[in-house]
């Protein structure tokens, strides 16, 4: 018969094979943790990831949570435990006629409402003014967002906000809660354990990074620099310096491209920041990068060095790398795992992963010859060698080189017949739309 402990064991690397390790939900939460640390050099706000997600757990159907707190207000439950925020905003909580788990915020002092937040949230009944739930979601709700209960949320169920104010003492309602029994257990129970399908490893942890910056909202050089800052406090280096890695390409794909024959501090200037988030990069996937620094390189005319780039990169594209995408199998995470055990994160990721090369609008860094992609989207996603190919044959193409347009044009060809890192359907679409484009400059 097993005891209980035996049942504690099985149900633990059973749910482990779904979940993850220790190790993988650690890594998940500190990439949370990260997010939040660059996010919170702010005055007016601060955020707090929330959910499965940031408690380390990515299961089917876990989406992205988070917590927006105004630091503009403060809310109490009475006068006696009332506390006065340096911004004036004084909420107090009323119980009467609201079901149990909701309260009503009332205004105590009217001529806040001239602060323009609290005028155009708020609603007067009678002769008390209160914090309008409707209004308050309305007013922070985002072109491209849609209410959905107290959050804002994009469609398909993959990220929710909910912006908030904070009440900073325990509330009578939520006093049991704090003296709470610990140490129960339920009951132990016979399960029946079966093999599990799903696996969980760190390598999964890096597919969701690069959609949660590209939610981050403000200044991007800010961003980026904190992120930098956060390194010397983190407490794990080579999780932060991966979230820098993701920032930078961020900050490339923001800046506005000047022409290099211009030769003033503005270019220069670019040119050097540039170069230092490149160098970034690099502890991501190292191919990714030198392929945005290839675009660079070919949208201020050094097409020779834009041609070395691309050379190296199609050396590195070798069938023992490992594309990185939601579904990776057991046997690629298993290679990741072992190779991460060794050499640490970053090596791992610099060495062994490949992913899509994408440009986001305006597509400052997207060739010219390209733009019919661009049409009605925000990203373009190219799979990296079909990418390194179109390049190798608009770089011939500048230099007159006939021999290499055709080499490139038939390397393309391979690549697209092959499927080589080409994953799925829209990729190979956008790969043919690439072969149409460039056979109009032979």
């Amino acid at each position: 018969m097993s005891t209980g402990e035996d049942i504690s064991l099985k149900l633990y690397h059973y749910l482990s094979k779904i979940i993850g390790s220790d190790d993988v939900v650690k890594t998940r939460q500190n990439i949370f943790k990260v997010m939040d640390f660059v996010m919170n050099d702010n005055d007016g706000f601060t955020f707090i990831s929330s959910g499965s997600k940031a408690e380390g757990i990515d299961i089917k159907g876990s989406d992205f949570d988070r917590m927006i707190v105004l630091k503009m207000a403060n809310v109490n439950e009475n006068m006696r435990d009332a506390t006065y925020p340096a911004y004036g905003v004084f909420l107090l909580m009323e119980f009467t006629d609201t079901p149990s788990g909701f309260t009503k915020l009332k205004l105590e002092n009217n001529s806040q409402k001239r602060i323009p937040l609290i005028g155009q949230c708020s609603q007067t009944l009678g002769q008390e003014t209160y914090i309008s739930n409707k209004l308050f979601r309305e007013y922070f709700l985002l072109p491209d967002m849609i209410i959905h209960g107290p959050c804002q949320s994009l469609p398909g169920d993959v990220y929710d906000r909910v912006v908030c104010f904070r009440c900073k003492t325990w509330i009578a309602s939520a006093q049991p809660w704090i003296n709470r029994s610990q140490s129960t257990w339920p009951g132990y129970k016979q399960y029946r354990l079966d093999a599990c399908e799903l696996t969980a490893s760190s390598l999964s942890c890096l597919t969701y990074p690069t959609s949660l910056i590209n939610k981050m909202t403000g200044n991007v050089l800010n961003n980026f620099i904190r992120a930098i800052t956060c390194f010397k406090s983190c407490s794990d280096p080579e999780v932060c310096k991966y979230i820098i890695a993701l920032d930078s390409i961020r900050y490339i794909h923001s800046q506005k491209l000047y022409n290099i024959r211009e030769q003033n501090k503005s270019v220069y200037k670019q040119f050097d920041i540039t170069l230092s988030c490149s160098r970034f990069g690099l502890f991501s996937d190292a191919l990714s990068y030198w392929l945005l620094l290839a675009s660079f390189m070919y949208q201020h005319k050094h097409f020779k060095e834009c041609i070395d780039i691309v050379v190296y990169c199609l050396s590195k594209s070798t069938p023992d790398k490992i594309f990185l995408q939601v579904t990776n199998s057991l046997e690629e995470q298993t290679v990741f795992e072992k190779t991460k055990t060794v050499f640490g994160l970053l090596v791992t990721c610099k060495h062994l992963i490949i992913k899509n090369v994408y440009f986001v609008y305006p597509f400052c860094l997207l060739p010219a010859e390209l733009a019919t992609l661009s049409t009605n989207i925000k990203t373009i996603v190219i799979p990296p060698v079909v990418y390194s190919n179109v390049l190798l044959f608009l770089c011939f193409h500048h230099l007159r080189d006939a021999k290499g347009k055709a080499d490139a044009i038939h390397g393309l060809e391979l690549t697209i017949r092959n499927k080589h890192f080409i994953q799925n359907l829209r990729n190979l679409i956008v790969g043919n739309k690439c072969l149409d484009n460039v056979k109009n400059f032979v």
